[in-house]
């Protein structure tokens, strides 16, 4: 699925069985619609879904991983609740 995040913000680091995300996770220019912690949830699921990765971290400037789910850093809405680690 197509999320229209900006690459040029994040990183995407790959280790054996993890990808960590380093940045910042934000839409392209243009897009009408923020992300939300929904959002940010769902395409941790989708990279979690990939057979050889066995955990997603994050290290971004702008969402964190709670015990809760993923939430946007200084508030901003409730977590969104899931997986990110088999």
């Amino acid at each position: 699925m197509e999320h229209r995040i900006d690459l040029e913000k994040v990183g995407i680091h790959v280790h054996p069985l993890q990808v960590v995300l380093r940045g910042r996770l934000v839409r392209r220019a243009g897009e009408d619609v923020p992300l939300d912690a929904m959002l940010v949830q769902q395409i941790l699921s989708e990279i979690g879904r990939i057979r050889e990765v066995r955990r997603v971290d994050l290290d971004l400037d702008n969402w964190e991983l709670t015990g809760s789910g993923v939430e946007k850093k200084g508030g901003g809405g409730p977590p969104a609740r899931g997986r990110t680690e088999d």
